[in-house]
């Protein structure tokens, strides 16, 4: 949208515009078959959606406009219904995606025909997780899922240990053939305690460092997510809450997932989404800090 600027430093931005999303990351579950030290989502519980709730709001979506889905978790292959959640969304009209860590596809490749994109996390070595057999399963169930037609993307979260082998994995992905998405491991991150992730965190030399390598690299299989060397996304002219929401397991609507601890977040299942969304969007990133102090 041209005419959307970023408010000038330091000013709280007034409520988004009423305008319905034309996007919803769907974190399908919060359970999660690995553990890793920068998240803390697998530690969240709450009642998920059932399948056939889950398709009433895919429905109710449908006809407000919204045109992708992206089935996210935890792990959203550890849902059993998962393959069915794909076909009602094609059936809905509505495009699906899915992130994964990679290590459940290869046994579940049958579900997942009716995506547009399977985008795999590609983890290193870092903290509780054993980075080395997670690693190489999430390229084996790339290569797998590439040959049964699938369109799948690569996706790296850069952390201190992975950021000293950018060049193993640009050449992996390479190898496997995938397009691999470079971001930021974000101290919001989906946690109430972002102290564990310090000793994880690069810093700004090593990210500037890593900048360098990728840069050069744009458009040849390789993209950069903002913000990388940013502190916040609320520096750029961020469209959640406005063009893009998220709804948790049980159906709450916020934001972005950066804000699922903020405050108690409407339920679409509970007062229907469309009022939903409205209310989820007049909160935002600088709304709620200038309100926090």
């Amino acid at each position: 949208n041209p005419g959307r600027h970023p408010a000038p430093p330091g000013r709280v931005m007034e409520t988004r515009s009423s305008r319905l999303p034309v996007s919803v990351t769907f974190i399908s579950t919060y359970i999660c078959n690995i553990i890793c030290e920068h998240c803390d989502l697998w530690r969240f519980r709450e009642k998920e959606l059932l399948t056939h709730e889950v398709w009433a709001m895919l429905k109710d979506l449908s006809g407000q406009g919204v045109r992708s889905v992206s089935f996210e978790g935890g792990e959203p292959l550890t849902r059993s219904d998962i393959g069915e959640l794909i076909f009602i969304a094609r059936g809905c009209g509505i495009t699906s995606s899915l992130v994964t860590n990679g290590t459940l596809v290869t046994r579940s490749l049958h579900k997942l025909g009716g995506l547009s994109l399977l985008s795999v996390r590609l983890f290193w070595a870092d903290g509780f997780m054993d980075g080395g057999p997670v690693y190489a399963s999430s390229l084996e169930a790339i290569d797998a899922a590439k040959k049964t037609g699938l369109n799948v993307a690569a996706s790296v979260v850069l952390t201190k240990a992975n950021i000293k082998a950018l060049p193993a994995i640009l050449a992996d992905c390479a190898a496997v053939g995938v397009h691999a998405a470079f971001t930021r491991l974000s101290r919001h991150c989906h946690s109430n305690d972002n102290s564990r992730i310090g000793s994880i965190l690069p810093d700004e030399n090593e990210l500037e460092g890593a900048m360098r390598q990728l840069a050069g690299r744009e458009g040849q299989g390789v993209s950069l997510g903002a913000p990388v060397l940013k502190a916040s996304n609320a520096a750029f002219d961020c469209l959640s809450g406005d063009c893009s929401f998220v709804i948790t397991p049980s159906g709450a609507v916020a934001p972005c997932k950066c804000l699922l601890t903020a405050k108690k977040w409407p339920n679409g299942l509970e007062m229907g989404f469309q009022a939903a969304f409205t209310e989820a969007g007049k909160s935002h990133c600088r709304r709620l800090k200038a309100s926090n102090g």
